[in-house]
């Protein structure tokens, strides 16, 4: 009887270090690969069930799932499954469905975890900013030193390796990761903490600027969304409450505005080579511009169940050649989130999906005004990763999603345990 606490408490210390571990690796290691990244994460969250035998535990799992925003989703899920009864790829568009809510109850497991073991979040934001440190270290060496270096993020290819094409995805991971890195720094006094980040956020900025010869603009958007998200929420927590609540309706209505001159500036399909020596919108390839304006007609055509979701490149035409680009009107996605979910589930679906970003962004605001930690952390990811899926990957790739969520899962632990 004597021994059994100790046992059991150092048995719980080494499940607390590995699942902290594993959570705070899995987004560094989408360098070498989405496997890596799943197996770290899905691991992650196995031992988060095992620690939902506990009361407390399960009542802090529930706890995220009874918001508003939580509520939200649901009526989303529900009429995203209507959808998928009509989309053009029924057993597709029920897959990515049931992904999403299991990804969802898969978080919120993790950030109860989190939060209930003692040590896991420092070793999930030690073993973060060392897995950034070191990706970004040996990604510049193989860049700038020896390109053989390269073969590491890809041990299982066989054929040539292309340094151009090397991190495309990372780089736009970085654009969420690193703002949780300088939080670290922040909030952690270690010097060898801060100087990990230092070398993290030099070696991410060189991969993000163009160190193989691509500007990530993507990730730089990414930024941008993180510092007005900040930004936003900083000024709202200086004013009352009617002047806050302006100031929210304003930015939204002045997005919505924003996004319908665009809207009405996209080429309709099919492009003619007056379009491509003069495209409508600046600073957007004509390419990117030719999928957008014909995934919004084909959004025009269902506005209220959509074509279903991840159906998009099934639809007519989707296939056919962009003027001699040699490339497809839809390749894959449309290389934005708004425009996926408005063509996919109709304007209802995208009504519903933004309103539950919204409220999500709403409490997690005014728990960091109430100065919960974490707060201001958790705000600059979900800014960069809306920004950043304007212009990038689909909204519903897995890895993507995982990596969103392995990321914001650090911060957020630590606003449900101030909270608690």
């Amino acid at each position: 009887m004597t021994d059994t606490k100790p046992q059991s408490s150092a048995r719980d210390r080494a499940m607390a270090t590995t699942f902290g571990v594993l959570l705070g690796l899995a987004a560094p290691l989408t360098a070498f690969g989405n496997a890596a990244l799943g197996i770290a994460f899905g691991l992650a969250v196995l031992i988060s069930l095992v620690s939902l035998r506990r009361q407390e535990s399960r009542t802090l799992f529930i706890r995220p799932l009874r918001t508003r925003a939580a509520l939200a989703v649901g009526v989303m899920l529900i009429w995203w499954t209507v959808s998928a009864v009509f989309s053009a790829d029924p057993a597709g568009s029920f897959e990515v469905i049931a992904r999403v809510a299991l990804f969802g109850l898969a978080f919120c497991a993790v950030i109860q975890a989190a939060a209930q073991m003692r040590g896991a979040p420092r070793a999930a934001e030690n073993a973060f900013v060392l897995g950034l440190a070191g990706v970004g270290v040996l990604a510049v060496l193989a860049l700038a030193v020896d390109t053989g270096l390269l073969r590491l993020f890809k041990p299982l290819t066989d054929g040539p390796i292309y340094p151009q094409d090397m991190f495309n995805s990372y780089k736009s991971l970085l654009s969420i990761a690193l703002p949780v890195a300088v939080w670290i720094a922040w909030r952690r006094p270690e010097i060898w903490v801060r100087l990990t980040v230092a070398v993290a956020l030099v070696t991410g900025l060189a991969l993000i600027l163009g160190l193989q010869g691509q500007v990530s603009f993507a990730a730089l958007g990414g930024f941008v969304g993180a510092v007005g998200a900040i930004s936003l929420l900083w000024v709202a927590g200086r004013l009352g409450r009617i002047a806050r609540t302006v100031l929210i309706a304003g930015v939204l209505v002045a997005a919505l505005g924003g996004g319908a001159v665009i809207l009405s500036k996209l080429p309709d399909a099919p492009i003619t080579e007056a379009v491509r020596d003069n495209p409508p919108l600046p600073a957007v390839d004509v390419h990117r511009q030719a999928i957008w304006g014909f995934v919004f007609g084909k959004a025009l055509e269902r506005p209220i169940l959509g074509h279903g979701i991840n159906a998009i490149d099934k639809v007519e035409g989707a296939k056919q050649e962009v003027l001699d680009f040699n490339q497809e009107y839809v390749p894959a996605h449309p290389h934005n989130w708004f425009l996926e979910i408005l063509s996919e589930t109709g304007f209802p679906g995208l009504i519903l999906f933004a309103t539950a970003i919204i409220l999500s962004m709403i409490a997690v605001g005014r728990l960091t005004l109430r100065g919960r930690a974490g707060g201001w952390a958790a705000i600059a990811v979900m800014g960069a990763f809306w920004s950043s899926s304007l212009a990038n990957f689909s909204i519903w790739a897995a890895w993507w999603q995982i990596a969103y969520l392995a990321i914001l899962a650090i911060p957020a632990a630590a606003l449900m345990i101030t909270r608690r």
